[in-house]
């Protein structure tokens, strides 16, 4: 069976020899480079399509896009003494052809690798951050008081045994110190100053609110000023557990 290994051309000025028998003219565009049977030839595109057809599975890998491949003159040559050797050359050109493009695609997806780890481990980092600063809302506990004024300002004062005080204001106007966590002997722990315990509320009544706050001012170590949220996210951020 017949094989079309090329399709080349050559300058006007430089024609070569048709090989099919019985023709002889000189071709310089669209040369068929034509093994039939195992003997090589060269045809002009008239003698080629008259003995061959045009069938598609003949359709070379070194065609020039379908047209003919422009030769060198040391191509020319060896198209004339020796055919197999230039169409050896057009195999090993398109070999390193396809190892370069391979390389080239290893070396993208290396690269395109490499930024997508470095990607999801900034992508890790930036998550752990986000969640350190601020805790989901199921870490958040429900505060437990149903009295108090709603979006009224509140006040934490974190003591150094780990106890916690916090202001709040009662819907009917008046200002409480509740601890947190709720703990036994809550009600001993805080001089008149600060204000006079009520065991139903769980808490402090205050009777006057600035030496209430001087006192719990002078016995933190920290405090924070905010809504309900605000100091439960201050209370996660200093390492605290969060008592539900």
């Amino acid at each position: 069976m017949a094989k079309l290994l090329a399709i080349v051309e050559v300058d006007e000025a430089q024609k070569v020899q048709c090989q099919e028998p019985g023709c002889g003219h000189g071709v310089y565009k669209r040369i068929h480079v034509v093994d039939d049977g195992g003997k090589i030839m060269v045809m002009g595109s008239t003698c080629f399509e008259k003995r061959f057809g045009t069938a598609p599975n003949l359709q070379p890998e070194y065609s020039g896009n379908g047209a003919g491949r422009p030769l060198t003159d040391e191509q020319r040559q060896l198209l004339l003494q020796n055919t197999a050797q230039l169409i050896v050359l057009f195999d090993e050109e398109a070999k390193a052809n396809r190892a370069r493009l391979l390389e080239s695609l290893e070396r993208n997806r290396k690269a395109i690798a490499e930024r997508q780890a470095v990607f999801e481990a900034r992508s890790a980092v930036l998550r752990q951050l986000r969640a350190a600063e601020v805790p989901s809302p199921r870490s958040v506990p429900i505060m437990p008081w149903k009295w108090v004024k709603p979006m009224s300002s509140m006040a934490y004062f974190h003591w150094p045994d780990a106890q916690g005080w916090i202001r709040v204001m009662h819907a009917t106007g008046g200002q409480v110190v509740m601890p947190w966590p709720a703990s036994d002997g809550w009600d001993e722990a805080l001089p008149p100053v600060v204000g006079s315990p009520d065991l139903e509320l769980g808490g402090y009544r205050v009777n006057d609110i600035g030496p209430c706050i001087s006192y719990l001012r002078k016995h933190a170590q920290w405090e924070r000023i905010g809504i309900w949220r605000d100091i439960m996210e201050a209370l996660a951020k200093h390492g605290k557990r969060l008592i539900t």
